[in-house]
């Protein structure tokens, strides 16, 4: 009887074939680093968005519970208002009682009846600017602190680009939170081509 013969020993892999692979995972490389860096940054907006939505309700509700007013402002220390109407750096929502001095107070740790109510930490990658750089209050009945239809209030959410700057695009588009009515919250995403506040430079939106 004839002898079986061995198997055929597997064979190495060429030079070839190694450059076509590496060269098939360059190419996947490229197309996937940039969508999942999208998806990253659709996340911070959204993220963000729902952070700052939920504050601003809760401090709606608060105001009604408490009889008091409270105010929501940006902070970038957790310990004082920034004045100004970027919100990406932090804010917080603080009560005190109502009085002559009326709403829109800073906030002050050591003022009799200012109670810290919640902080938010800085927010990465994003832009967040409120239509002017007051705090926003609401007040026992849980109404907003201002006449919306003579001054409406809004904050604009973006993701930030490579060179620093908010930009609202179809693959990462940015948000706009207004207050509507006596303190309602509507959340609406910017259309293809609306300019993601104008005049932001260096962390600031120039309003």
């Amino acid at each position: 009887m004839e002898a079986r013969r061995p198997g055929r020993l597997g064979r190495g892999v060429t030079l070839l074939e190694l450059l076509v692979t590496l060269a098939m995972l360059a190419i996947l490389t490229m197309v996937a680093v940039p969508s999942f860096n999208n998806l990253l940054r659709r996340h911070r907006v959204s993220s963000a968005v729902t952070q700052l939505r939920a504050d601003l309700a809760y401090a709606r509700a608060e105001s009604v519970m408490r009889g008091t007013f409270v105010s929501l402002c940006p902070s970038n220390d957790g310990a004082a208002c920034d004045h100004d109407a970027s919100y990406a750096s932090g804010w917080i929502v603080y009560t005190y009682p109502t009085g002559k001095q009326g709403a829109d107070q800073a906030y002050s740790a050591g003022k009799d009846g200012f109670v810290l109510l919640r902080e938010a930490a800085a927010q990465a990658g994003i832009a967040i600017a409120d239509t002017d750089s007051k705090m926003l209050s609401y007040g026992q009945q849980g109404q907003v602190k201002r006449d919306l239809n003579a001054k409406p209030v809004h904050f604009t959410i973006c993701a930030l680009s490579t060179t620093g700057l908010p930009e609202n695009t179809s693959a990462v588009p940015g948000v706009q939170m207004a207050l509507v009515g006596a303190g309602s919250i509507t959340v609406t995403t910017l259309s293809p081509g609306d300019s993601c506040m104008p005049g932001y430079a260096g962390g600031n939106p120039l309003l």
